[in-house]
């Protein structure tokens, strides 16, 4: 095996024990929530068509924080365009922010 593969399978075991924390948690309604979308869209106005609210001032190009307490909110989330709807508090535990 070469190095350069070593080296993606060394950085995929690293990478593999927090991706499965990451997407085994359940988002909860009324909690921050993850909201993954396709580069090519724009991730705050898929949050708002799905009527909730951004959290932070901040919008990535893959992705948004987001928050709402009606229980629709993940599945309006998906038929606007989002890949995923990830568990935001696991997220920030693992940037060592406690919400």
């Amino acid at each position: 095996m070469t190095a350069i593969a070593q080296s993606f399978v060394a950085a995929g075991a690293l990478l593999a024990g927090p991706m499965l924390a990451l997407t085994a948690a359940a988002p909860v309604i009324g909690q921050v929530v993850l909201v993954v979308s396709p580069p090519w869209s724009d991730s705050s106005q898929i949050v708002l068509a799905s009527d909730g609210a951004l959290v932070g001032p901040v919008v990535g190009m893959f992705g948004a924080l987001a928050v709402a307490d009606d229980g629709t909110f993940f599945g309006r989330l998906k038929e606007n365009g989002a890949w995923l709807v990830l568990d935001g508090t696991t997220l920030a535990e693992f940037c060592g922010v406690t919400i």
